[in-house]
């Protein structure tokens, strides 16, 4: 985040920056090496399907083994965690669950007009898939699995698909 002269004003103490956008280059994905690069992956992939998926699984994530876990390997995704850590993610797990029942409770759908002429409003609309990022690597997000598969499970999306980097037998 940046902070201009403009936010300063309503700031009570002065905020040491540690780290700064750099402003005059452009984001990664905009560079443009980067935008050729993943162009031609995507054009491979449309070519050559999973064939070009799995290409790029061996040469980027030196990953060659099977891309959906069974469901028996699933089961046991959490069996290396620690007491501890394994009933800080079941207990937040189970608390997000019962927060998300509780909202979807509390949908509403409403319009007004603001202005004559102008309408505005929200509608719930059920969707038949959700695809869910569980990030991990070196900063692995653990949360994220219980915030979007547990949320879409609980929402009652009948299909919820999740992906995730591959990760080596020793965890890395």
């Amino acid at each position: 985040m940046r902070i201009t002269d403009a936010d300063r004003k309503f700031l009570t103490a002065n905020p040491e920056v540690l780290k700064a956008p750099e402003l005059d280059s452009p984001p990664a994905q905009r560079l443009p090496e980067v935008m050729e690069t993943v162009s031609r992956m995507l054009l491979d992939i449309e070519k050559n399907g999973v064939d070009a998926v799995r290409k790029y699984s061996r040469d980027l994530d030196k990953w060659d083994g099977d891309f959906e876990l069974s469901a028996a390997d699933l089961a046991k995704t959490g069996d290396k965690l620690s007491p501890e850590l394994r009933l800080a993610l079941e207990t937040g797990a189970e608390r997000t669950k019962k927060f998300a029942a509780e909202t979807r409770k509390h949908l509403v759908d409403f319009e007004i007009e603001t202005t004559p002429g102008v309408l505005l409003g929200q509608k719930y609309v059920p969707i038949e898939r959700c695809g869910a990022y569980l990030p991990a690597g070196n900063f692995p997000i653990l949360a994220s699995a219980f915030m979007t598969v547990g949320v879409s499970k609980v929402a009652g999306v009948p299909m919820t698909l999740a992906c995730t980097p591959p990760m080596s037998a020793d965890g890395g």
